[in-house]
């Protein structure tokens, strides 16, 4: 995506070791991370941000805001963290959970991770999880839809939802809050 200035980010999965132009990458430290990287509009390096946990991260969408503040969709298993930078932990209630997080233009964390998904997940059918597939916002960033899939039950907020397949969700976000 881009922001305002015309700087380009670039949103990852990454298995072991990423190299990036003039750059030594992130490390993965245990099986699948996500790292979101900055470039000038020139095309030229500035900066990189390293997600990861126990278990595996995946990054689906990363949008920018007016503000260039950068937003990110995507999906865990175990534990969520960002490397190197004080951040809440999230961890996983189920086998898989979707997450938003929100960052500034210098790739500080603005938000701790929103986590989408509940234990209750899975029918006898298919494997279960939840996660979130697309994300888009408007210039304010003040309105922000992500949408997502679930499998069994899962649970968006407060609201809980039920399905005896796959299916999808698309939820509001208002200024870091669940909307209804």
């Amino acid at each position: 995506c881009f922001d305002n200035n015309g700087n380009i980010y670039v949103a990852s999965n990454f298995h072991d070791l990423l190299y990036i132009r003039n750059s030594k990458g992130p490390r993965a430290i245990k099986s699948k991370d996500i790292v979101v990287i900055k470039f000038d509009p020139q095309g030229e390096y500035i900066m990189y941000k390293h997600f990861g946990g126990r278990g595996e991260v995946d990054v689906h969408s990363i949008v920018a805001d007016g503000k260039n503040n950068i937003y990110i969709a995507g999906d865990f298993t175990e534990t969520l963290t960002a490397r190197g930078t004080p951040m809440k932990q999230v961890s996983s209630k189920g086998q898989q959970d979707g997450f938003v997080l929100k960052l500034n233009e210098e790739c500080k964390i603005i938000w701790d991770p929103i986590r989408f998904g509940d234990k209750h997940e899975g029918s006898p059918d298919i494997e279960g999880g939840d996660g979130t597939t697309c994300i888009a916002v408007d210039q304010t960033g003040d309105h922000i839809y992500v949408s997502g899939y679930f499998s069994g039950g899962s649970k968006i907020g407060d609201i809980s939802l039920k399905s005896t397949r796959y299916s999808n969700f698309l939820s509001r976000l208002n200024r870091g809050k669940l909307g209804k």
